[in-house]
């Protein structure tokens, strides 16, 4: 009888877990035979079509959208469909892992810098209820990793930092590579536009609120550059702490989006000159791979995860310090030398990641592998 897996997508909603996760399902659904009876769990109001009309996946669950209500499926409904089921393995593809029976091996992947940094200076920039909040949600989500059999991350840092501050035995968690998303089709001869890519979600680590005086110190300076946010407008706005609000200077400076499909990705690389990631908070970001396989340099936050990635592909900036910001970006687009020093050197890593398949394989293996 083959294994009973139940595929754990209900932390995944947005942003680059999206991405990650897609790349991953696209992958095991065109594998020639299955070793195993797949189920997947996904989010409430799920985006992605291909999950849900996947003819090899023999059921699909939904989580239900209310806190309250997630919490009495997880820890009865759930239940009932793992034994129903004979699930036998669960994995989590990001997240903490759900609660479970002691016969169900749980295999987790792991994305919470926040645990990782507590010494973050995200938390310096939280009001006090909200500092409060994530570290008791921190906590919870500790609890719940602990229990897990199996956990893997991407880097040497968070498997490090992940052991030091959830007290995970190193002997529990594994490094599985990232790697760049097969929907990223290049087309080098799409002319690229003076825009700047903010390909994020508007969490407050990422320090997208940091951009409106950004925006105002470049035009002191005449620079004209567009920012491309993958949000919408009145998302950022409301993030914003400034009270007299220049719509002008928005107009010139920034295009919001919305929520874009992972399949859509590839025109916004194609067309943009710089890719900018100035968050407090990372663990591996999928930008990073997508830019280097672009050939877009990046600019980047001053922080030790990014730096443990990036190396010298990317120049640095303290994203609390918004002329530096500024500057680097002028500095950057006006030295075409300095651009392609970058791209070269980001070609280099990008070389040493695996691909879409490879990884796949790699969390299958260890899914297989743990007891």
């Amino acid at each position: 009888m083959k294994p009973q897996i139940l595929i754990d997508f209900s932390p995944v909603k947005k942003g680059g877990a999206l991405q990650l996760a897609s790349n991953f399902f696209h992958q095991l659904s065109i594998q020639n035979e299955h070793q195993a009876d797949y189920y997947l769990l996904i989010p409430h109001n799920f985006t992605l079509d291909h999950f849900i009309e996947a003819k090899f996946i023999k059921g699909i669950f939904i989580t239900p959208l209310n806190p309250i209500k997630r919490i009495v499926f997880e820890n009865f409904t759930l239940q009932k469909i793992i034994n129903k089921h004979k699930i036998s393995k669960i994995l989590t593809f990001i997240g903490s892992g759900l609660p479970h029976p002691k016969n169900v091996v749980s295999v987790i992947g792991i994305a919470y810098p926040s645990i990782c940094f507590p010494e973050s200076e995200h938390f310096n920039h939280l009001p006090k209820s909200k500092k409060i909040t994530k570290k008791i949600f921190d906590w919870l989500r500790i609890k719940r990793i602990q229990k897990a059999n199996g956990i893997f991350v991407e880097t040497d840092l968070m498997k490090n930092r992940l052991a030091k501050f959830a007290k995970i035995p190193l002997n529990k968690i594994t490094i599985i590579p990232p790697t760049c998303s097969d929907y990223l089709l290049i087309d080098n001869e799409i002319q690229k536009e003076d825009k700047i890519l903010l390909l994020s979600s508007n969490y407050y680590h990422k320090n997208l609120w940091r951009f409106y005086e950004i925006a105002k110190l470049l035009n002191d300076q005449n620079f004209k550059i567009k920012f491309t946010l993958t949000i919408t407008k009145q998302d950022w706005l409301e993030s914003l702490s400034e009270k007299n609000i220049n719509q002008g200077l928005i107009n010139e400076y920034f295009e919001f989006l919305g929520s874009v499909n992972p399949q859509d990705i590839s025109e916004l690389y194609n067309k943009s000159k710089l890719l900018m990631l100035i968050s407090d908070l990372e663990s591996f970001s999928s930008n990073h791979p997508e830019a280097w396989k672009a050939r877009v340099p990046q600019i980047l936050s001053d922080r030790i995860f990014m730096r443990e990635v990036c190396k010298d592909s990317a120049i640095y900036v303290n994203p609390h310090n918004p002329a530096e910001v500024a500057n680097s970006i002028i500095k950057l687009l006006n030295n075409q030398e300095l651009q392609q020093k970058l791209i070269n050197n980001g070609e280099k890593l990008l070389a040493e990641l695996p691909s879409q398949k490879e990884r796949t394989n790699k969390i299958l293996t260890f899914l297989s592998n743990t007891n």
